[in-house]
C-alpha cells in the first residue's frame, strides 16, 4: 500500500470524533444559556468569561441572547458536520481527502473571520474558546487531507 493511499491513522480518527462531540456539547450548551434567563450561573459564566471588560459584559438584550444561540447553533453544526465527515476504515483515500481539505479550509476561514469580529467588537476573550475549537478539529481534517 503506497503512502498515499494509506488509511488516517486512529489517532486522528478518534481526534476528530472526540473534536466533533465537543463541537456538539459546546454549541447546545450556549444554546440553552441563551434560553435559559439571565440570573443562572451558566448565563452569567459564559457571559463574563467570554467578554473582556472591566464592566462586564452588559445587559442580556434579546439580541445578545439571539447571537449566543445562533452561534452555538452554528457550533453544534460544526460538531455535527465534522462527524459526519470523519474518515473510515476502508474508504477511499480521495474521499477522505476532499473532506479533509474542505473541513480544513472552513475551519480556518471561520477562525479568521470570526476571531477578528470577536477582537473588534470587544469579545477578544472568545478567541480562546475559538482556538480550543480550532484544536479539535484542525489537525485530524489535515491529516484526512494528506492521506
Amino acid at each position: 500500500m503506497s503512502a498515499i493511499e494509506a488509511p488516517v491513522p486512529v489517532l486522528y480518527r478518534r481526534w476528530l470524533v472526540i473534536g466533533a462531540w465537543y463541537g456538539i456539547f459546546a454549541g447546545l450548551s450556549l444554546v440553552v444559556s441563551a434560553l435559559l434567563p439571565a440570573q443562572y450561573g451558566a448565563t452569567q459564566l459564559l457571559r463574563t468569561v467570554f467578554w473582556l471588560s472591566a464592566e462586564g459584559p452588559g445587559a442580556l438584550t434579546p439580541a445578545a441572547r439571539l447571537a449566543t444561540g445562533v452561534s452555538g447553533a452554528l457550533t453544534a453544526g460544526w460538531g455535527v458536520m465534522a462527524y459526519c465527515l470523519r474518515p473510515e476504515e476502508g474508504a477511499p483515500a480521495a474521499a477522505d481527502r476532499r473532506a479533509g481539505r474542505a473541513l480544513a479550509t472552513a475551519l480556518v476561514t471561520w477562525f479568521l473571520v470570526d476571531g477578528a469580529a470577536s477582537v473588534l467588537t470587544g469579545g477578544a476573550l472568545n478567541v480562546i474558546g475559538n482556538v480550543t475549537f480550532l484544536i479539535a478539529l484542525l489537525p485530524p481534517s489535515v491529516a484526512m487531507a494528506r492521506r
